[in-house]
């Protein structure tokens, strides 16, 4: 079957052309328009109010029954029957019910409107199963991982289609109504107000309705009718909910149209919990909780200069800290001097273990509990006015402060103004020593292995970055307290990321930094504090040192064809081996230069396996090969083409996956070369004293993908060349890869290789965690909405995407960027939940986020690797610059 045959079996709630079929002598419309037999396929715009006639094309004595059933895409069903003898029309209401995502070992699907027509006489009966598909219109702009911005398509309905489709979110349309909870509700349950608005596209510009909300038992307790339109944006009604009992309710909001109201319109759950009095949840975001001492006070500073007076361990410098007023009558502790000036340091008069929750502003700063802690980043408190910190025992104990200094030291490319960091409040909390015991155990050894995948120089692109040693430590023990009892440690990309003795590699920048930026297509990013912290310090040597503190192993991750060009960003991130040789360079098939390096060559295949030997003889306890970015490996160098075609006669050139045979028996000759990069590597770790294991990271696009971006992994497995397999969650296949983890699972399991599921950062990591929200002002006041990127917009579906990979039997979860989790954001704990199926099941029935931040067309894909492209990626087909 053809690749774009296969595209057309995916699924959503979604758009395009007419169909329908006659038979018996009855004839099919909608709208009032009849349907051309001959084509299977219907286009529906959602919003107006949609009708479906039966005609019978020669009356007669006989009586028909005319039957139409409409199940919604969350399950319920509605069916209309009546007698007729020449015709009868049924309504069908707005259809504007959102899909239902559904999250399935790896593979992402929508489920939408299944409509089923049907008409009977006493001997003959005729059905028509009209089932909701994916549009063919494609987006081009958005990527479905919390972006915004996908328009509202017409929905496209096929005779026939399947019951879900994989969801593709360039062919995805937003739901034509939005509604959401502000999420002021997560931290207050009697804060609930209700965010309504019609999304741009397709569909009226104005729809009336009821917003209702109903107990279980299906009671309305509450109604206003509400007028939406396009040009008035997002309706905020607040709901006064004081006082009422816990338990779940139904939110809706039911379009009027043809006069009445239907429940096609989108649904939200509320739910009202009380905390019993000694329970302490450390966040909204997740189930963790502690159990509080009620024999001791709780602490709370909001005036830090008064609390200085009472409990400062030393002076304070003066020209490092400052105070701020504050409009609750707080007094701030502001940074002034930069990250190498001495810390405040207050002594609490307490004893005993507490939890410590902290607020700040500004640029952010660092804070340590205990002379022992970590020296923890603490970026802006966005959600709520506090996060906490961690749990220890303050007896004598200290906790400091330590400035971030002025963000403008290190920017290049923009003013950050004044933006410097302060503490705004602190709260200490007495909870039971046992409490705290049995949450770090549990958080810290999840029943599903938490792997961490760390480009760890992204921690320190933050403007308030410490630019110290220290930071190591935090990094890795960060991580491993959430329970990522492994640590993928990047070395290295085209550059290397640690102080290398082997002669032919070069260390990040690969050329002039300062050049560089004059370069016309140099990103505005700042990459000084990286090269700072690369340059400065042998990271390699810093993270192995934090192994048994820690107790985290670290495995050297290497990445093996992330070259980006000589040409491009000034050269910076170009090794001089890969400028020097364009001889070996990756040719596309086309003849173009495609950015990286074949490992036809063993000059190639030497210079990865010579670094991976070099970190793993330096006290690796694994070794992660990097294959999950910029595959494929190899493409049609010339001179391996002229290789192929010696020995077989074939030119790969002329081929693709339609050629059948030829194409697999190419695209496998040509992965072997790759492969023999795993058997040297395994013969140089045979002369080491000890054991290192082998994991391999690679796209989870499908196993004969991989082989056609040059990984053999089926060969990896037999021939015992890999430990481990980690799936990157990587779609660049134009949509082609699904992601589902479960044959790789078979293989493991045939091998006894354990395969580990992916998770993209995306699901967790954005604009600042949770800073992807922003104020935006409207006829109901300034609201509090998603802007875009991760953050909370992004949570649920991570959530769902791992509950999803430990369901299909996922021997493990690796993450990506987990290195930013370190920092003082409540996501972390999130996170975290990723190893507890029953955590994570309690969490997504019991939370109310999935309200406040539903999954939508515009976020349904995040988790997916963030390099994932659905519309410009590689292909199997064609002779172009991207054909496989």
């Amino acid at each position: 079957m053809r690749t774009w045959r296969r595209l057309s079996i995916l699924c959503l709630l979604i758009p395009l052309p007419v169909a329908a079929e006659t038979s018996a002598g009855v004839k099919l419309s909608f709208d009032g328009v009849d349907l051309d037999p001959s084509v299977r396929e219907l286009q529906l715009v959602p919003g107006v109010h949609h009708r479906l006639s039966f005609t019978v094309l020669e009356p007669g004595d006989l009586e028909f029954q005319g039957r139409v059933t409409r199940r919604l895409p969350f399950g319920r069903t509605v069916t209309e029957t009546r007698p007729f003898r020449r015709r009868a029309s049924f309504d069908l209401g707005p259809l504007t019910a959102p899909g239902r995502y559904e999250y399935e070992a790896g593979a992402d699907y929508i489920r939408g409107y299944h409509n089923e027509h049907q008409v009977t006489d006493r001997n003959w009966e005729k059905t028509w199963v009209f089932r909701q598909q994916l549009s063919r219109e494609v987006t081009t702009e958005r990527l479905g991982m919390g972006e915004g911005g996908l328009p509202v398509k017409a929905l496209r309905f096929v005779d026939g289609g399947p019951e879900r489709v994989v969801f593709d979110p360039k062919l995805a349309s937003a739901n034509l109504i939005s509604l959401r909870m502000q999420p002021d509700v997560l931290l207050h349950q009697d804060r609930l107000s209700l965010l309504a608005e019609i999304r741009p596209g397709a569909g009226p510009e104005r729809v009336e309705g009821e917003m209702r909300i109903s107990d279980a038992s299906g009671k309305s307790l509450w109604t206003r009718e509400l007028t939406l339109t396009r040009q008035a944006g997002i309706r905020k009604v607040p709901v006064p909910v004081e006082g009422w009992p816990d338990g779940n309710y139904r939110v809706q909001f039911l379009p009027r149209v043809g006069g009445r109201l239907w429940p096609d319109g989108p649904a939200l759950d509320y739910r009202r919990r009380t905390e019993p009095p000694d329970s302490l949840l450390l966040t909204p975001l997740a189930t963790w909780r502690l159990r509080i001492d009620p024999g001791r006070p709780e602490i709370r500073v909001r005036n830090f200069q008064l609390a200085h007076g009472r409990w400062g361990d030393s002076p304070l410098d003066a020209e490092s800290w400052e105070w701020k007023p504050l409009p609750d009558d707080g007094v701030a502790l502001v940074g002034r001097g930069d990250y190498t000036a001495p810390p405040a340091t207050y002594r609490p008069p307490v004893e005993g273990t507490y939890a410590v929750f902290l607020g700040t502003k500004g640029s952010g700063l660092h804070v340590q509990v205990g002379r022992e802690g970590l020296i923890r980043d603490a970026p802006p408190t966005q959600l709520g006015e506090e996060t906490f910190v961690t749990a220890a025992d303050l007896t004598g104990e200290v906790i400091r402060f330590y400035s971030a200094g002025d963000p403008r030291r290190w920017l290049d490319w923009k003013k950050a103004g004044d933006q410097r960091g302060m503490a705004t409040l602190l709260r200490l909390v007495p909870v039971t020593p046992q409490s705290v015991r049995k949450l770090k155990n549990r958080m810290s050894s999840p029943p599903t292995p938490l792997l961490a995948v760390n480009d760890w120089a992204c921690y320190f692109d933050v403007v308030w970055a410490r630019l110290l040693p220290d930071q190591f430590r935090s990094i890795a023990c960060g991580q491993s307290e959430l329970g990522f009892g492994a640590i993928g440690w990047s070395v290295g990309r085209s550059w290397v990321e640690y102080h290398s003795r082997l002669p032919r590699t070069t260390r990040f920048p690969c050329a002039s930094y300062e050049e560089a930026k004059q370069n016309r297509d140099f990103s505005p990013h700042d990459y000084g504090r990286r090269i700072h912290m690369i340059n400065e310090y042998d990271a390699l040597t810093q993270v192995n040192g934090t192994r048994e503190d820690c107790r985290a192993q670290v495995w050297p991750w290497l990445a093996m064809q992330r070259h980006y060009g000589a040409d491009r960003y000034g050269g910076i991130f170009a090794s001089e081996f890969y400028r020097r040789h364009p001889e070996w360079w990756r040719i596309a098939k086309d003849g173009s230069d495609s950015r990286g390096l074949s490992y036809y060559f063993p000059q190639v295949r030497k210079e990865r396996v010579d670094i991976l030997l070099e970190v793993a003889e330096r006290g690796a306890d694994g070794l992660l090969v990097g294959c999950d970015r910029q595959v494929p490996m190899l493409l049609y160098n010339p001179e391996m083409v002229a290789a192929y075609r010696k020995a077989t006669g074939v030119d790969p050139r002329k081929i693709d996956v339609f050629a059948g045979r030829p194409y697999r028996d190419w695209v496998r000759w040509r992965a072997d070369f790759f492969t023999q990069v795993l058997r040297d590597l395994k013969a140089g770790l045979a002369a080491l004293d000890r054991a290192v294991p082998v994991a391999v990271r690679i796209p989870a696009a499908g196993l004969f993908h991989n082989l056609a971006q040059g990984l053999d992994v089926e060969r990896w497995c037999r021939e015992k060349l890999v430990d481990q397999v980690q799936l990157d969650p990587l779609q660049d296949l134009r949509g082609q890869a699904g992601q589902d983890i479960r044959p790789y699972l078979d293989l493991g399991r045939l091998y006894e290789i354990p395969i580990v599921a992916g998770m993209g950062a995306s699901a967790y990591i954005g604009a600042g965690g949770t800073h992807s929200w922003t104020h935006v002002n409207t006829q109901d006041g300034s609201l509090l909405v998603p802007r875009g990127g991760a953050g909370l917009t992004n949570l649920v579906p991570g959530l769902k995407r791992a509950l999803g990979l430990i369901k299909g039997g996922a021997d493990g979860i690796d993450a990506y960027e987990t290195e930013l989790l370190a920092q003082v954001d409540p996501i972390r704990f999130l996170v975290a939940m990723y190893g507890h199926r029953t955590q994570l099941e309690e969490f997504l029935r019991e939370s109310n986020l999935e309200s406040v931040a539903p999954i939508d067309a515009d976020n349904a894909a995040s988790g997916h690797d963030n390099h994932s492209r659905w519309v410009v990626g590689w292909t199997l087909e064609g002779f172009g610059a991207k054909s496989l």
